[in-house]
C-alpha cells in the first residue's frame, strides 16, 4: 500500500470522527486536527502521505495551509474538503497543487475513490522515480 499515513483537519467533530473511523477500518494511520495550529504541529514532526483539508478552520484558511504545504520538500496529496465550494475555489485550490476537491457532505464511496486515484497516483510518482535513475545509468550502455 503507497498510501499509509493521513491526516484529517476538519472543523466538524462528528465528520471528523466519521472519517477518522472509515479510514482506520480501511486500515491507514490516521492523525486528526480541528486546528492548522495542530496540523502544523503533526506534519513538523513526521511526513504523512494525504491530508485531508477543510478550508474553514477556526483558526485561519485552509488555503493558505495548502500553500504552506507545497513549499514542503515531502509534501503530502492534499485533499480539499468544503461545505461551500464553488468552481473558482476548486480551481483555484487546484492551481495551487490540490490533488483532489471534495464538497460536503461526501460519501465513504468518494473517500474510496479519492484513495484509489491517490494510490495510483503515487505508484505511478514511484514507477517514475525509479525508471529516471535507471535511464542515467543507461546512458552509456552501448548497444550493437
Amino acid at each position: 500500500m503507497a498510501i499509509e499515513k493521513i491526516i484529517i483537519l476538519e472543523g466538524d467533530s462528528s465528520l471528523r470522527n466519521n472519517l477518522e473511523n472509515y479510514l482506520r477500518r480501511c486500515r491507514y494511520d490516521v492523525a486528526t486536527a480541528s486546528t492548522i495550529a495542530v496540523a502544523r504541529e503533526y506534519l513538523s514532526k513526521d511526513n504523512f502521505d494525504i491530508i485531508f483539508l477543510e478550508l474553514q478552520l477556526p483558526d485561519g484558511d485552509g488555503a493558505d495551509l495548502l500553500k504552506e504545504i507545497q513549499a514542503r520538500p515531502q509534501k503530502p496529496l492534499v485533499v480539499i474538503t468544503t461545505s461551500s465550494g464553488s468552481i473558482g475555489s476548486a480551481v483555484d485550490c487546484i492551481k495551487n497543487g490540490a490533488f483532489d476537491y471534495l464538497i460536503k457532505p461526501f460519501s465513504d464511496e468518494q473517500i474510496g475513490i479519492t484513495l484509489r486515484k491517490a494510490e495510483e497516483f503515487t505508484q505511478l510518482v514511484r514507477v517514475n522515480r525509479l525508471l529516471s535513475e535507471k535511464t542515467d545509468e543507461c546512458e552509456h550502455v552501448l548497444l550493437g
